[in-house]
């Protein structure tokens, strides 16, 4: 019954990947893309911060694992 159900999810997400409805609202979309764009940025500074205020890393080591050409 479990496979059953995961069967039933992935063909749902098939259906949604796969829908290709027109693009009445462009500019809604912009703003899709620039959130996405943005999170991106912010997933970026998560894994590879660059120890200022806005973007710290956790430890030391993770900051000098990340950027090795920082002296101190």
């Amino acid at each position: 019954a479990e496979s059953e159900d995961e069967e039933a999810v992935q063909l749902n997400m098939e259906d949604f990947l796969q829908a290709d409805e027109s693009l009445d609202d462009p500019e809604g979309m912009e703003e899709v893309f620039a959130s996405l764009n943005s999170m991106k940025t912010e997933v970026e500074l998560m894994r590879k911060p660059l120890g200022t205020f806005e973007s710290p890393a956790r430890t030391c080591k993770e900051l000098m694992l990340c950027h090795p050409e920082y002296k101190d």
